[in-house]
């Protein structure tokens, strides 16, 4: 992520994905999920094709009763990967262990949000200087999951990551969500 963001700083991208075309299929709402996978693929001189498959959607056949499965069958006859966000719990694993061609997991219900996870990581790792050599200290580090836990899928993922302890050091999860919740 860093040498992505010092490239993009440098040059504004290069054209390492030129002919190669992305899916991003969203039945959920979304602008900084949905822009950052078009943009990456813009600046890596790809392009994409997006299906809104949501409420109101015109781009989808899922109005007309096309399955996720065959939606996804189809555009990977099109495209070299698919960027997939969901409303059903687990959509996104079941459709990737079906596919031919990379599905990326941009968010599946209350379920997991894996890429919005490794972003996170990648903010702490970057803020705390955990890549710098010596590492700034050994002390654990101590992080607060504050909100929805129980249908936060940023958080359900986050947790699983950073539990991983791939910080090079210690990790302390503390959590706090109202009683409601």
């Amino acid at each position: 992520a860093a040498s992505m963001r010092a490239l993009v700083r440098a040059e504004g991208g290069d054209d390492r994905l030129k002919h190669r075309i992305l899916s991003t299929v969203f039945y959920e709402p979304s602008t900084r999920t949905s822009c950052s996978f078009q943009t990456a693929m813009l600046r890596l001189g790809g392009t994409f094709v997006h299906v809104d498959g949501g409420k109101g959607g015109n781009t989808s056949a899922a109005g007309k009763g096309e399955s996720l499965d065959d939606t996804i069958a189809c555009l990977q006859c099109y495209t070299d990967a698919t960027v997939l966000r969901h409303p059903l719990k687990g959509s996104v694993p079941s459709v990737a262990a079906k596919s031919s061609k990379p599905v990326l997991s941009a968010g599946d219900g209350v379920g997991e949000h894996p890429t919005q996870a490794l972003l996170d990581l990648f903010t702490i790792w970057d803020e705390l200087g955990l890549g710098s050599d010596p590492p700034p200290s050994d002390e654990p580090i101590v992080i607060v999951l504050l909100g929805d836990l129980k249908h936060g899928r940023t958080v359900h993922s986050l947790a699983k990551l950073l539990s991983t302890s791939c910080t090079g050091r210690p990790v302390i999860l503390r959590y706090c969500s109202p009683p409601s919740l």
